[in-house]
């Protein structure tokens, strides 16, 4: 259920077993005090804590739920803990807990994990980081303005009708009819339905008129509701009116939906990214949150049918981009890449070309393609489900549900109950090895996910693009596009392979009597597909970077280290012990970038972090150096580790740009694929790296909120997790050895 424990095995949680401590905690006792420093690794494994945060205005009240960390902010970066945490009743599918179950964990015994199994002390590291950023982020968002409603025009009072109200409600019905007969923003909806769901969906929203060059979203505030662009044309931009132009969007299509459909994971902190300005005059039907959580509730089937909706324009919109990529024209990338020093990046690029020839089939599927087996219900389908129901009962399909949540991207946040309900709907097949899951050519008509084994994505040559492993979603982007058939074969390569699918007509029936799970499962389904597609862009876009190395020998790099690591206060003096330095050039590649030079593009995928021998570079938000800046680095500064430490995605983009300052630039870079390699000979070396990059970042947001006044902390500290701790378990396991 904890979405920080994501990216974990079970082999994972059995060894962090071992090294754990569990503590039962009666409800409202103090489990961390105010002003307490915090030594040990703490995280909440039944009921839950709660913590009272005082605000500029106010107060919030803080949930600790079973997952979540307790005061890894105090641990990781040193600071003195600032907020009370106690044990509360809870209660959690029908169940009341009165005490609280509290896994604690040493320092020592991270070690210990990460010396017998090195990438799991880096797992640990990464997921405490990830949760002092989330929370930051809850407590930078607290402060955020929610976005203001927009105020409908006195024109529409003037209207000739004495009841205002019922001008407007009417303006709304036809307004709303007319762009579902042209563009079906609420999906499919029969005609004799028309008037009685345009009436319920007028009732759940309010219309707006924006003159031309008006703002519309504002970034950085919360976001709270989704536009129906109406009438005129509206322009996302970054920065501002005269930032660079990231989108447009036209009559019938949606405005902010990504935040609602994002909105799954930490409800009511979703900030808006970007800005919008009306291009045109244009009406605009605005769709709070709260009322489409209620629509939700009351009216699922239109709800369901909206919310596909809203998916479907941004799967379709990422889908294009993907198939621009894909035209031959655009296959750089497939060349020779010699000249990259990232193997990460060259087998990337053989793998593109196989991609491409198979994403310029994807979309419409042509005329009435045939069904996917399941719906078939051919004789090794009616097998395969006969076998599966005998062998996997309900209560296994719920341990099997279960055990995915640790390992996928995208597949967790559900509860016991959540995944009881799921396993009754869901349907179980059982595949040999070998055999057919998705067959090319045919129209996708189920999605579902790998619970058991693995499976082969096969391209049409035979060519195996990918393996699919235990916990992976696959026909995803079929529920948001109509007609759509399958672009490749996927065959069970295991022994066996067992999914657990819904069929696509089965869907409506599943939202409509679990309006709240239905909900949950078709953003997870929109967030994976998204971001398959998106990736997948990327790598046919070539944005992966690379940079051509300076031929330099290991003892020129290492030179170089010293004479950085001398520097008072710089970030590798402070990441990096000098006597691991060695150890560390070896791994690392010398760059130059002369004045103005771009070194990292926002939106390019991270594969490396970079440290800075020699000059400065400034990071700006947009994608030129003109754009706002952000912030300057001089020598001995890391550029990079932000995106590095951000979690388990396969491909990490960049948050920002940076150029190269008024000198030339001379930085030394470690490939990801390099920080693997420097962990199996050094590992608690590396593992000291990642948790002190891990505290530059996390007390260098401290610090900002602390400056502007968000919070007010002690900044005299103690050292933090990546300082202290780990410098006497070295000295401790040096005497050791």
């Amino acid at each position: 259920v904890g979405l920080n424990w994501k990216g974990f095995t079970v082999l994972d949680m059995q060894q962090i077993i071992k090294h754990m401590v569990v503590v039962e905690v009666a409800a409202d006792t103090v489990i961390v005090e105010a002003g307490d420093i915090i030594s040990k690794l703490m995280f909440v494994l039944q009921g839950q804590a709660g913590s009272t945060i005082p605000l500029q205005q106010g107060f919030c009240d803080f949930p600790y739920e079973m997952g979540h960390f307790l005061g890894e902010t105090s641990l990781l970066v040193g600071v003195i803990e600032r907020h009370q945490i106690k044990a509360v009743t809870a209660t959690v599918n029908g169940q009341t807990f009165e005490t609280t179950k509290i896994g604690m964990m040493s320092p020592e015994a991270l070690v210990r994990i990460n010396s017998e199994h090195h990438d799991l002390g880096q797992k640990i590291i990464r997921m405490l980081v990830q949760s002092c950023i989330k929370k930051i982020k809850r407590t930078e968002q607290s402060y955020a303005t929610i976005e203001d409603p927009l105020r409908i025009e006195n024109k529409f009072a003037e209207e000739e009708n004495s009841d205002g109200r019922i001008v407007r409600v009417d303006t709304m019905i036809r307004g709303l009819k007319e762009v579902q007969e042209k563009h079906q923003s609420f999906g499919y909806i029969a005609a004799a339905d028309v008037d009685e769901v345009m009436g319920i969906m007028s009732h759940n929203s309010m219309l707006v008129k924006v003159s031309e060059g008006g703002q519309v979203i504002h970034a950085n505030k919360l976001a709270d509701c989704v536009l129906l662009v109406m009438e005129g044309t509206v322009e996302i931009r970054q920065d501002g009116a005269k930032g660079q132009l990231l989108a447009v969007r036209e009559t019938g299509e949606y405005v902010g939906e990504e935040a609602w459909l994002a909105h799954k994971r930490e409800p009511g902190v979703i900030v808006r990214g970007a800005d919008v300005f009306a291009a045109t005059n244009v009406t605009l039907a605005t769709f709070s949150f709260e009322n489409l959580t209620a629509l939700n509730i009351n009216q699922p089937k239109i709800a369901l049918g909206m919310f596909t909706k809203m998916a479907g324009l941004v799967v379709s919109r990422h889908m294009s981009v993907l198939q621009q990529n894909a035209q031959p024209s655009s296959s750089s990338h497939t060349q020779d890449a010699t000249d990259s020093i990232s193997v990460n990046a060259r087998e990337r690029a053989q793998a593109a070309a196989s991609v491409a020839s198979l994403v310029r089939d994807l979309g419409a599927g042509g005329a009435k393609p045939a069904d996917d087996g399941p719906v078939d219900l051919s004789p090794q389908i009616k097998k395969s489900k006969a076998l599966a129901a005998l062998m996997y009962p309900k209560h296994v399909a719920v341990k099997m549900l279960m055990s995915c949540q640790g390992m996928s991207r995208f597949w967790h946040g559900f509860d016991h109950n959540d995944l009881r309900i799921l396993a009754n709907e869901m349907m179980m097949l059982h595949m040999l090895k070998g055999e057919t899951i998705i067959e090319r050519g045919k129209k996708a008509v189920f999605v579902g996910i790998l619970v058991k084994g693995s499976a082969d994505v096969v391209a049409p040559d035979g060519t195996q693009i990918a393996r699919m492993e235990k916990a992976n979603l696959f026909g995803e982007i079929a529920l948001f596009l109509e007609n759509s058939k399958r672009s490749c074969d996927v065959k069970a390569s295991d022994t066996e392979a067992v999914v657990a699918g819904f069929k696509l007509t089965d869907l409506p029936k599943f939202y409509t009597r679990n309006p709240v799970l239905g909900l949950k499962t078709v953003r997870l389904f929109s967030e994976a597909a998204t971001c398959k597609l998106k990736e997948s862009a990327l790598m046919l876009e070539s944005k992966m970077e690379r940079y051509l190395p300076e031929p330099i020998s290991t003892a020129a790099i290492y030179h170089r280290l010293q004479t950085v690591h001398k520097i008072a206060g710089s970030a590798l003096s402070e990441v990096v012990r000098y006597s691991d330095l060695y150890t560390l050039s070896q791994h690392m590649t010398m760059v130059r970038f002369q004045p103005g030079d771009l070194i990292i593009k926002r939106g390019n995928v991270g594969t490396c972090i970079m440290l800075i021998i020699e000059g400065e570079v400034e990071a700006r938000m947009g994608f030129d150096a003109k754009s706002r800046l952000l912030g300057k680095r001089q020598a001995g500064d890391f550029i990079g580790e932000e995106a590095f430490l951000e979690g388990y995605a396969v491909n990490c983009e960049r948050k920002a740009s940076v150029f190269a300052g008024l000198r030339e630039v001379e930085a030394a870079l470690i490939w990801h694929s390099q920080m693997t390699n420097l962990n199996e000979t050094n590992p608690l070396a590396t593992l000291k790296m990642y948790s002190r990059l891990g505290e530059r970042l996390v007390m260098g947001r401290l610090v900002d909120l602390h400056k502007r006044g968000v919070i007010d902390m002690n900044l005299k500290s103690t050292a933090g997790l990546g300082v202290s701790h780990l410098e006497d378990i070295e000295e401790m396991a040096e005497g050791n050895e």
